[in-house]
């Protein structure tokens, strides 16, 4: 999750608040906070990880409840002369996915249809890819934990903050 918040300081925050009695300063801010969050959450979307295994096993969430598709944006106006643009991923495995995991064994459970193993797609399998079964996982991402993607950090990297930032300046 991340965070732009926009105050004024000192003389120009008087000034700011007799021109927004006229102009309106803060609605136009908040439509030009409601394009950036369009944007980032574009961009979020674009750079975040895709799950390889949808369309291949019956058990992942439809497309659009996938972690790439949940990043969303809120703008808040808790006074005349604050905006806030809330951009983040709802997704309940979003820290997993931005953070990474540590390597650790998934013990199996006992299933009253498959028996007492796991059953799992291994796109890198010893027979190809394709579902397996086993007693325990000690390999693959357990082993190793999975990278992190720091989704946040490259969608701000990537989006053209000095230019925005001129653009609002304009509008103030």
């Amino acid at each position: 999750m991340f965070q732009f918040s926009i105050t004024q300081q000192g003389i120009d925050k008087v000034l700011s608040k007799l021109k927004d009695l006229e102009t309106q300063t803060m609605p136009r801010v908040a439509r030009e906070l409601h394009e950036w969050g369009m944007e980032l959450t574009f961009v979020a979307e674009v750079l975040s990880p895709k799950d390889k295994l949808r369309g291949k096993d019956w058990r992942r969430r439809p497309k659009n409840q996938s972690f790439s598709a949940s990043w969303q944006f809120d703008i808040e106006l808790p006074d005349l002369d604050t905006a806030i643009l809330d951009v983040g991923n709802v997704d309940e495995r979003a820290a997993w996915i931005i953070d990474g995991t540590d390597p650790r064994p998934i013990p199996s459970k006992p299933n009253p249809f498959l028996g007492p193993f796991m059953y799992f797609y291994w796109e890198n399998g010893y027979d190809g890819p394709g579902f397996y079964t086993d007693w325990i996982i000690i390999s693959g991402s357990a082993m190793f934990g999975t990278p992190p993607h720091p989704v946040p950090e490259k969608t701000l990297e990537s989006f053209n903050i000095e230019g925005h930032v001129a653009k609002l300046a304009n509008l103030i």
